[in-house]
């Protein structure tokens, strides 16, 4: 995945912040598999979804949720799930949306 600098460092200055004093609550883990959560950073999409099992030929498609402004998308997935993709989509040059 490739992003801008400005664009890393926006996502980077609004993650949400740690707990307060003695907290053990840490900012959530940026783009990729973090357990039973998938999180992509795509800021110039409209939609995201997760399509899971996409080598196994039984390919399900999960709608990934815009967590954050700047392009932090997220969806659950199966502990047991080996294969996922990424498939966004985005608004054409000039459309005025």
């Amino acid at each position: 995945m490739t992003t801008t600098g400005s664009t890393a460092a926006r996502v980077r200055q609004q993650r949400p912040r740690a707990g307060g004093p003695g907290s053990p609550q840490r900012p959530p883990p940026g783009p990729g598999r973090h357990g039973g959560i998938v999180r992509a950073l795509r800021p110039d999409a409209v939609a995201v979804r997760l399509l899971v099992g996409v080598g196994e030929g039984r390919r399900r498609v999960v709608a990934m949720k815009r967590v954050h402004p700047a392009g932090i998308f997220e969806a659950p997935i199966a502990d047991d799930a080996e294969d996922y993709r990424l498939e966004a989509d985005y608004l054409q040059p000039g459309s005025g949306a």
